[in-house]
Order: C-alpha cells, then structure tokens, then sequence
C-alpha cells in the first residue's frame, strides 16, 4: 500500500472536483465546507444556519471537502476501532498512514481522511448527510482541542452572556434540562459536547454546532417540544408508565432555530459553573442541589469527561489508536475554580431550570 493521504485526496479532487463552497462561522472560527454537490450544500445550510454567526469574510481557519461519488475502494487495510466499554456495535475502522489517517463508517461506507491541513469526506454523502455534519463538528471539536480546550461530555446553556455547563450519569436528563431552561429563555449552546478551558477573562466555554436528538420522554414532557412527535406516535406515547417511555431507545431531531423564535444559539461565552447531574427518574425524594469538589468526586469528573474518537489527531503526540480512558488531569486544571454543583435526589427539572437560572443571574 503506498497511498498516502494525499495522494488519495488529490484523486478526488481530479475525479470529482469542488465547485460549491459553504461558509460558516462558528464561535469566532470560521470552516468552509467544499463539495462538487449543490444539494449537499443546501442541505448543510439548512441544519447549520441558525449556528452560522455569518463573518464569511474573514479567512478560513478550517477546510473540509466532501465528494458526493459511489462508494470507492481505497484499498486499505482498516483494523477495527475499538469503543469504550459496555458499546459492543463495530461503527469505525481506521489505518494511519504516514502523513495522516483514514477512517471507515462501517454500515454506510463513508470514508473520511485527515490528515495536516486535510479533511476529506468521500461517498453517498447526500445519503449520510448526518455523518457529513458530524465530520464538519469532529473537526472543529479536533481544532478547538488543539487550543487546549478540555472536551467534556455536557449540555450548555447562556442566560444574560453568562454560561452553565450541565453533565450527568447516563440517563439524568442533562439535554432535558437544558431544553427546559432554553423553554424558559435561557440560550442554546451545545447538547452533548462542550470545550472548556481558561482564557483571560476566565474559564470560557464552546458549543458543538449540533441540534439535539432527544428521547420521547423529553419531547413530551415539554410543551416547545411535543411536536416533534407525530400526533398518532404521541397518542400511544402517552399511554406508556413513564419509566417505560424514557427507557425508550427512540429518538427525535430537535433543531433550535425551528423550534424557537429569535437568536436562540450562542455557541461561546464565559462559564459561570458546572452543573452535574446524578438525579434519579427512580427516586422519589426531592431534588437537592449542593455545591461539590471534582477532585474529591471521581463519579463526578467520570460524567464530564469524553473520549475524542477516532478523528482526533493531536498537534502534539500520538494519535488514539481506539478507546482509551481520558486522563483527569487536564480536565482538573481546565475547570480549576470553576464552581461546580451536584443535583441529586428525584429529577425536577422545573426545580432543575430555577437553580440554573440562580447560578447564571448570581
């Protein structure tokens, strides 16, 4: 085998050139999107506009090229990625070669490589164009790393300038809340993945640009949400004990912009505190809320942290080979002095957006 990155990139780029460009500007960074597909284009306009800040013209800090042509054979020998405990579904496969890495959606097909100043989509992208996003994000979450911002598993949401980060154990309801508090007119920052880390006015946090897809139990639950759910599927929803309707592995596509009116997102601001989550659906004792320790709560810390993926090449050292188990340090030094608070106890999330609300207007 003796492609490189490259030299594969360079192939497409002479078999299916770009002549459509999307500019989008997210949290200060700007990424261009480069296709030789005009639907593709439309599409990625439409899920990203309401996070789309439109400073188009100041440079590109990123590019990223995706080729709308039938599944190819790269003819590379990808090895298996392996995921973090307790996920036994083969998603990704990868190689590395010498000047970068290439990865394999393994039930779509999609290719992917990235390498230094190189990100490349290739396949049915109008097809998967959810991958095609998550690529997008993958490698603006892999630039803002490179910053030495921490990536934390978390929701985030800003009320008057002022961010909350919210995590939790599996299942709390940490995009529930935030959706609850966005209802009560908070803004959207970020659902599932959250860059955090110093800067000189303080400890700062970034959105991923990337709507929630939540669970039947969240859209019911709120009335900005409820439509989501078609009326026929809601109707035997409704029906359901509530234990049995969220342990439901069902989801639906909650985008910010449609939902609510006004400019609703805000990707980036300074952060006021961490916000963990260890309510129970289960248990019927009231909501407390209580200030903690990361350092003396590895429980705690467990919950933010997050694995990067197999996208993530990092400017210094070597690359993740597959799942490994982040390492809490930087984690420690990117939140220290950030206050940070447990919420345990039964879930109330009107309790839930009343402290945040407290946290944000302190």
């Amino acid at each position: 085998m003796s492609d490189t990155i490259q030299q594969i990139a360079d192939r497409f780029a002479r078999e299916a050139p770009t002549t459509e460009r999307l500019p989008l500007c997210f949290g200060g960074h700007r990424i261009d999107v480069e296709t030789n597909s005009a639907a593709l284009v439309e599409r990625l306009r439409g899920y990203f506009r309401g996070f789309d800040e439109g400073r188009a013209d100041r440079l590109a800090d990123l590019v990223v090229r995706a080729h709308q042509v039938e599944t190819p054979d790269l003819g590379l020998a990808y090895q298996e990625w392996s995921r973090e405990p307790g996920k036994q579904t083969r998603k990704e496969a990868f190689v590395d070669l010498e000047d970068g890495r290439a990865v394999h959606k393994v039930r779509t097909g999609m290719q992917f490589l990235v390498g230094s100043d190189l990100r490349v989509a290739i396949g049915d992208c109008l097809a998967n164009d959810n991958q095609v996003i998550n690529f997008v994000n993958f490698q603006y979450t892999s630039y803002l790393m490179n910053q030495k911002l921490a990536l934390c598993h978390a929701a985030g949401v800003v009320h008057e300038g002022r961010g909350l980060a919210m995590a939790g154990i599996s299942g709390a309801g940490k995009s529930t809340l935030a959706l609850h508090a966005i209802s009560a007119g908070m803004d959207f920052a970020s659902n599932d993945r959250l860059l955090v880390g110093p800067a000189e006015s303080g400890i700062e946090m970034t959105g991923v640009p990337k709507h929630p897809r939540i669970n039947p139990g969240t859209a019911l639950a709120n009335p900005d949400l409820r439509a989501i759910v078609p009326e026929t599927r809601r109707t035997e929803l409704e029906a359901l004990p509530r234990e049995a309707l969220w342990d439901l592995e069902e989801k639906y596509d909650a985008q910010i912009d449609l939902l609510y009116e006004g400019d609703r997102i805000v990707l980036h601001a300074p952060c006021r505190a961490f916000l963990l989550l260890t309510w129970s659906h289960r248990n019927d004792a009231p909501a407390r809320f209580a200030e903690a320790k990361l350092a003396d709560r590895p429980d705690l810390l467990e919950a933010i942290m997050k694995s990067p993926g197999p996208f993530y090449l990092p400017n210094e050292g070597p690359a993740p080979t597959g799942y490994e188990p982040p390492d809490p340090a930087p984690y420690l030094a990117a939140l220290d002095g950030l206050p940070v608070y447990e919420a345990s106890g039964g879930v109330d999330f009107e309790a839930g957006v009343a402290f945040c609300r407290s946290l944000l207007e302190r």
